[in-house]
């Protein structure tokens, strides 16, 4: 076996790359001149056989020559002596000589060195010298074999353990991690033996000087030592934790609920609780000063990459350290307790049944589950025949009562902590969210905790989207968040979703900068989450809806023209989330129990047909607020029926208030386009008589009249335009005949305005417009009499001549020229207010739709050709020679 090129130990080389100090060199000469011609004798050999180190080492042979010359050099020491000549550069030697690739003869022979060097040194040289000789020794048995196993306990046994406890504390570290790879085999034949040592070493750093009265303090204050040494070597070992697990399961006491000793000794009961005390004692050893290295020690071990490992810290966690022990609750802090019930919890995300079954019995207590791996919830009312709950219901109550009372909280804030933690890992992200899924398999855990982790979660991940390193990470944090969204109750979610809303539209003292973002992300919830489920569908969308509206309405009704900029931006988010969820609801949801009937504003005011708003909402905050919208507890807060009707009125109010502000017409389109989906949706009314919303109607029309200098912004035009065709589609009886009869006229003189080649931006939708109102007239001559009025300048002056403005005549030339270059017609539907303008395909059929309402109007404009030349008669010309064809 060539050992040239094995790798030598991490101890210093040795030779030329690593001369010796000269001081240190000149210190020892001095030294051995004063001690004689036989001792230098006795060094100088001693030198000669380290020196063999560097030079005649080839094979593993060679090694176990080089450690019987130093053996034998060694053993030539005069009479009367006990120190070892370099004695650094020997200890350096025997250190290498038990590197793990050399074999175990050569181990032996080092083990034999190290045995004669501490027999020669005596207690008094090993004290002084321990720190020299035992990092050699610390690391041998984690690779150890049988054979040499015995020799290296000698060692510790004989000598090491014979020094006095001011040696013993300050390498007590040093040796527990030393012995510790000895207990990894509980099955071994040295496993007791090793145990049995780390208890005498464990008594041998106890002070003996101690008066008998302070006997047990004194104790408990070394034992305490121990402990820290043995809960530091398994933190910031992991090679040495399953050396220290076996040693915590065979002699770590229980940490339960316990009476203190200083209260015993308080009361003189010492004698009659000899065995309390022992107990207080052995709890106070391991939990004082502090428990922080315990729960500290715990906490690596939950958190090992090994599985064993784990389940093993999780084991003792169930029978040594309950959640109710004393140590937890009130000897130690309330952030080892988080960091504690936080390592814990993050076992589940192994998925691993057997961690999880010990996770469950640590939380809820040691009483057992009938189903403990059931994620079926039981009944919790099954009573037995004399009438009381049976045994199962009153353990899982017991259970949940004590997860509630000692785990609750620390679990909360612990996994909250990992929510708010400053970090743009996807995996750090996603592992709060996976937790919590876990945690739900247990509904005596989950039901609890979800309900406070859901809306941090879900902001978290929100948020995530803006910082997220690259888009792949923030995919990863919303998969986990999507499983984690799915796995929650839908009443949860929307009870969640409408405190939300309730809060950042309804409170009196807003943060408009908070109430925002909730709205925000209220709104990234239902845009990147499932929420397509049929109890969402059919009973919370429909009522979150209504909250929304009724919000907004409140809103509208309470600031009007004085609507601050932050508030219009919170109305305008609302109303973007009503569409969307009306748009996800199916028609179903607005199904009648009863015949077609009648609404009116007047009679949901008085209450006789309708619940009032108030009493909705208040109903609705019941239902969500106190229940989390749990519909197997209480009644969904509103039936069907009144919940369309009342949904169809709040929108309608919403949308006539909106056409008086004349200020924020930019969300017209959401809240029309809310009216109109609601109105195709719900089933239908026999009467819709709403007055208010008549009335803007009629109140915009007569704004629009003869206003040509200082006209009306064109979005209040095509809103009015919309919403006429939205309510008139949906009934011909809502909307009075004789009420559109006065409207169109005004809203055609409105769009009028915007035919003009000067506003070229609102050309093509004044056209649409048109053609709109064309499409809903109950006369259809009389969007062209409208037409022919504004022509002629009747609607100016009252006489029956007319003079033709030439800026009419290139209106109606631009009404002409875009209603043949584009397919207008009056069965065109929709909500847009911007609309993509299709081809005709039929050449004769738009030709003959067109003329319908064109025909008059262009003969008023070809007899302006009989007048003599003026202005508009040249404009005309010129017009009618652009044309490529006039054949009617």
């Amino acid at each position: 076996m060539d050992l040239k090129q094995l790798q030598r130990s991490a101890s210093p080389a040795a030779g030329r790359s690593s001369p010796v100090d000269f001081r240190s060199r000149n210190n020892e000469e001095e030294t051995f001149n004063r001690k004689g011609k036989g001792y230098r004798r006795y060094a100088s050999g001693v030198e000669r056989a380290l020196s063999l180190f560097d030079s005649a080492l080839q094979e593993w042979a060679d090694y176990i020559s080089f450690l019987g010359r130093l053996l034998k050099a060694l053993q030539s020491k005069p009479a009367g002596f006990t120190d070892v000549p370099h004695k650094t550069t020997v200890a350096k030697r025997l250190a290498q000589c038990l590197n793990p690739v050399l074999p175990s003869g050569v181990h032996q022979k080092a083990l034999e060195v190290y045995s004669y060097v501490f027999t020669s040194i005596g207690n008094d040289g090993l004290t002084r010298d321990l720190s020299l000789y035992l990092p050699g020794l610390t690391p041998i048995l984690s690779f150890a074999s049988l054979s040499v196993k015995p020799n290296v306990l000698i060692l510790f046994e004989s000598y090491i353990l014979e020094l006095g406890p001011k040696t013993i504390r300050p390498a007590l570290k040093a040796v527990i991690l030393a012995l510790l790879p000895g207990l990894e085999e509980t099955s071994s034949e040295d496993f007791e033996r090793v145990l049995s040592l780390l208890d005498k070493f464990k008594d041998a750093a106890k002070d003996t000087q101690k008066n008998s009265f302070d006997k047990h303090d004194a104790d408990s204050s070394y034992e305490q030592y121990f402990w820290q040494c043995l809960f530091l070597a398994s933190i910031t070992s992991a090679s040495r934790r399953s050396g220290a697990l076996a040693y915590l399961n065979h002699r770590l006491p229980h940490l339960g609920s316990f009476v203190s000793a200083a209260s015993l000794k308080s009361n003189g009961n010492i004698a009659i609780h000899k065995e309390s005390d022992n107990l207080s004692l052995a709890v106070e050893s391991v939990a004082s000063p502090e428990p922080g290295l315990l729960i500290r020690c715990f906490c690596a071990g939950l958190n090992d990459e090994q599985l064993l490992i784990q389940r093993g810290f999780l084991d003792l966690l169930v029978t040594h350290l309950p959640l109710n022990s004393s140590v937890l609750q009130q000897k130690g802090g309330r952030e080892d307790l988080e960091r504690l019930v936080a390592s814990a919890s993050s076992v589940v995300a192994r998925r691993d049944m057997s961690l999880n079954r010990r996770l469950w019995t640590w939380f809820l207590g040691p009483e057992p589950l009938a189903e403990p791996n059931s994620r079926s919830r039981p009944d919790h009312q099954s009573p037995s025949a004399d009438g009381t709950n049976s045994p199962s219901s009153s353990r899982t109550s017991a259970a949940t009562d004590f997860f509630r009372k000692y785990g609750l909280d620390p679990l909360i804030s612990s996994i909250q902590k990992m929510i708010t933690a400053q970090s743009q890992s996807p995996v750090d992200k996603a592992r709060p969210l996976r937790i919590c899924l876990s945690l739900m398999d247990r509904w005596e855990i989950g039901d609890l905790v979800v309900p406070h982790i859901f809306l941090p979660a879900m902001k978290s991940v929100w948020m995530y989207n803006s910082t997220a390193p690259s888009r792949e990470a923030f995919a990863e944090v919303l998969r986990s968040a999507s499983i984690f969204f799915d796995g929650v109750e839908s009443g949860l979610i929307w009870s969640e979703i409408t405190k939300v809303v309730l809060v950042s539209l309804r409170a009196k003292e807003k943060d408009f900068s908070s109430a925002r973002d909730f709205l925000e992300l209220v709104l990234f919830l239902i845009t990147n989450f499932n929420i397509r489920e049929e109890e969402m569908l059919v009973v919370h969308m429909p009522i979150v809806s209504l909250v929304l509206l009724s919000c907004v309405h409140e809103l509208l009704d309470i600031q009007g023209h004085d609507m601050t900029e932050e508030t219009t931006g919170l109305v305008y988010l609302a109303l973007k989330i009503t569409d969307r969820l009306l748009n996800f609801i199916p028609e179903r949801a607005f199904a009648n129990e009863s015949k077609s009937r009648a609404i009116t504003s007047e009679s949901c005011e008085n209450g006789h047909d309708v619940a009032q708003r108030n009493i909705v909402m208040a109903r609705i905050e019941r239902f969500y607020v106190r229940n989390q919208g749990n519909i197997d507890s209480e009644d969904v807060p509103i039936t069907p029926r009144d919940l369309s009707e009342l949904l169809l009125l709040t929108s309608s109010q919403v949308v006539a208030k909106e056409l008086r502000s004349e200020l924020y017409m930019a969300r017209f389109e959401l809240e029309n386009s809310t009216f109109e989906v609601l109105l195709r949706k719900i089933p239908k009314i026999a009467v819709f008589e709403l007055k208010e919303l008549l009335s803007s109607l009629k109140y915009v029309s007569e704004k629009l009249r003869g206003l040509d200098e200082q006209p009306l912004p064109f979005a209040i035009v095509l809103a009015t335009v919309l919403l006429l065709e939205t309510v008139s589609d949906q009934s011909n009886t809502w909307v009075p005949e004789e009420l559109i009869r006065n409207i169109i006229p005004n809203l055609i003189s409105g769009a009028w305005h915007y035919l003009s080649p000067t506003t070229p931006k609102h050309n093509v939708e004044a056209v649409r417009c048109v053609w709109r109102l064309h499409g809903i007239s109950p006369n259809k001559q009389l969007v062209e009499s409208s037409i022919s009025t504004l022509i002629s300048g009747h609607h100016l002056m009252n006489t029956n001549d007319f003079t033709i403005n030439v800026e009419d005549a290139r209106r109606f030339a631009t009404l002409w020229t875009h209603s043949f270059s584009t397919s207008i017609t009056a069965q065109e539907k929709g909500s847009s207010l911007i609309r993509t303008l299709k081809p005709v395909e039929k050449h004769d059929q738009k030709v003959q739709f067109v003329v319908s309402i064109l025909e008059r109007p262009m003969m008023l404009l070809l007899d302006s050709l009989e007048n003599q030349i003026n202005n508009v008669s040249v404009f005309v010309i010129n017009w009618l020679q652009s044309l490529s064809n006039i054949d009617l």
